[in-house]
């Protein structure tokens, strides 16, 4: 084992049993760390070696995961991603402490080879130990109709629904299904058999995943994001048709949440996607995460529910009214009451 590679076993140890999020190697720069409260630490000369060339990056590279490594080396793909066991033993060998995973994010710059490694952990908090509103825990237990989760990059939305999927697993006996790229979370089927398909692994897009599992008798399907034309129609077809399906979108708002997946159609077909939406449609939940008081990070959810109102406002395309109806208190709540909620509990500033 290279000197390197002991080091970065040593790094990634550590920084799993401290709740850091993220390890940055960048060729020819020095190397960082992402702490629990979110800031961005470089690393020692004593922890990794603060200008490793390319060659180092891929020789790492080719340990951790050599799938990945065959795809850069062979191509030099400017952006691949991964998602490798913790357990392999060039990172734990104790066996109390394998319950993670990590992924790893290859890219080139002008320097050279960067490496980003997100350590994420096996273990999924409960939705009450998340905060998710009341209101959302309880549709765990509906039959059809989609749910989203909405959100920035890091906001939180990948860890609130891996929870919701994952308290039906433990409470419920559910055909579950998972599509994801890359598979962040290995949850252990419990009352409920859970099939984790990833994407560029097991099948070749979200959309070709999805097709297919409709065919495999599933009660639920979970997309990982929405974001191509076929996987959007797809999943509304889903939802409409005897399926719970749970998804995540990239969006900053709720009113944006529709103009999102409507930017993927054609405009002639807009009336028909948002009479799917009206007819599917169960709850969104817009996600942010805050730094606690005291370490770590808390999220703050927004949430619109179904009801008369709303189904009529993503019907007829007008949602300029979903933040009044978020603030009416109607079993709803805006991200600015959910703010306003934590700094009454004095979880964040």
């Amino acid at each position: 084992m290279s000197d390197i590679l002991k080091q970065l076993r040593k790094v990634i140890r550590e920084a799993a049993l401290a709740n850091a999020s993220d390890i940055h190697l960048k060729a020819d720069r020095l190397s960082y760390i992402r702490n629990a409260e979110n800031q961005l630490i470089p690393l020692g000369p004593e922890q990794l070696p603060q200008y490793p060339q390319t060659d180092d990056i891929l020789a790492l590279l080719q340990t951790l995961s050599p799938r990945m490594y065959d795809r850069v080396s062979a191509c030099q793909d400017s952006d691949v991603s991964d998602s490798v066991d913790g357990s392999a033993d060039i990172v734990f060998q104790d066996q109390k402490e394998q319950d993670f995973r990590m992924r790893l994010n290859a890219y080139y710059d002008y320097y050279g080879l960067s490496l980003a490694i997100r350590i994420l952990k096996n273990n999924v908090p409960p939705m009450p130990a998340l905060g998710l509103p009341i209101e959302i825990q309880q549709l765990k237990d509906k039959t059809e109709g989609l749910i989203l989760f909405y959100g920035a990059t890091g906001s939180g939305k990948t860890t609130a629904m891996y929870s919701f999927v994952d308290t039906i697993n433990h409470e419920d006996t559910k055909h579950i299904i998972m599509l994801d790229d890359p598979t962040e979370i290995i949850l252990k089927s419990d009352k409920s058999p859970i099939s984790q398909i990833e994407v560029g692994l097991h099948c070749s897009s979200f959309a070709s995943g999805l097709r297919s599992s409709l065919r495999e008798d599933p009660n639920i399907i979970a997309v990982g994001e929405l974001r191509d034309q076929e996987t959007i129609a797809t999943a509304l077809k889903a939802a409409e048709t005897g399926h719970l399906v749970i998804s995540s979108i990239h969006a900053s708002s709720a009113d944006e949440v529709v103009d999102r997946i409507l930017q993927y159609f054609p405009a002639a077909e807009h009336p028909q996607r948002r009479g799917e939406l009206s007819k599917s449609f169960l709850a969104a939940v817009g996600c942010r995460l805050f730094e606690r008081i005291g370490g770590g990070r808390v999220a703050a959810y927004e949430t619109v529910l179904r009801n008369t109102a709303i189904v009529s406002m993503l019907r007829d395309g007008d949602t300029t009214h979903v933040q009044d109806y978020m603030n009416a208190n109607n079993g709803m709540q805006s991200m600015d009451q959910a703010i306003a909620a934590l700094r009454f509990h004095h979880l964040i500033k």
